[in-house]
């Protein structure tokens, strides 16, 4: 009998850790999602906690049970959208077979999202500057260099790439991919920048190749008109009798 009643119980105490997880992560999820929404629309630091908590209707202990302050608030949601665009990312090049078109394509979908206002604000705006340079770059590390390396890893299984110095090759890239898009998250006119920058991300990839992408190669400037070769001396020219 006692034994029966330590399994009833532990399998009450099992369903009772259960629920209280349940109820723990919808609470995180219910904060993330405000938040991700207030950021989004007003940046971080035009939004209070206690706005956060009124739109949620939690209480301050709550939210302190999750987040030991707003900062780490931001920090979980950029790693959210960060999240999201990594599932994004890893379709945007699943129609095409040659793996250096996938990293582009790839690559470009990710300068797309950042035109979107809440992934400018959120990962481009506030985040680099609320949490500081070295945690963001480390945070989208750690969400898009496995994206990355997984790409040019396939590349070089195809043989479109030199299979040496992969991670390498993918941290430099990355670098280049975030560079570019702070450029468009801090630009006056982010539409125009978007396509300047993504260009030069494009000539980065095809590099890595030994070539170029049809668009590039079709923008190139015409070659300049050969000179008609002047006509040489003939033999009467050159009579010293005449």
């Amino acid at each position: 009998m006692s034994t029966e009643r330590e399994q009833a119980g532990g399998r009450t105490g099992s369903g009772v850790r259960r629920r209280q997880a349940e109820r723990a992560d919808s609470t995180r999820r219910k904060l993330l999602s405000v938040a991700r929404t207030l950021f989004a629309e007003r940046g971080y630091d035009a939004t209070p906690i206690e706005e956060v908590l009124e739109r949620t209707g939690l209480s301050k202990g709550a939210f302190y049970h999750h987040f030991p302050d707003k900062r780490e608030l931001l920090a979980a949601v950029y790693e959210d959208v960060e999240q999201d665009l990594v599932v994004m990312l890893a379709s945007a090049g699943r129609e095409r077979t040659d793996p250096i078109e996938q990293i582009e394509r790839g690559c470009q979908a990710f300068l797309d999202a950042c035109l979107d206002p809440a992934v400018r604000r959120i990962a481009l705006v506030d985040a680099p500057a609320v949490l500081g340079w070295r945690r963001w770059r480390a945070i989208d590390a750690q969400y898009g260099f496995g994206l990355l390396l997984a790409g040019l890893r396939s590349a070089a299984r195809a043989g479109r790439i030199p299979a040496d110095v992969l991670e390498e090759r993918g941290h430099l890239l990355l670098a280049s991919l975030m560079e570019a898009a702070l450029l468009v998250g801090e630009a006056a006119d982010p539409v125009a920048m978007r396509a300047s920058v993504g260009r030069v991300v494009s000539e980065q990839i095809w590099g890595l190749a030994g070539g170029a992408p049809s668009s590039l190669a079709s923008a190139a400037p015409p070659a300049a008109p050969r000179r008609p070769a002047e006509p040489g001396p003939t033999a009467s020219d050159s009579d010293p009798a005449r």
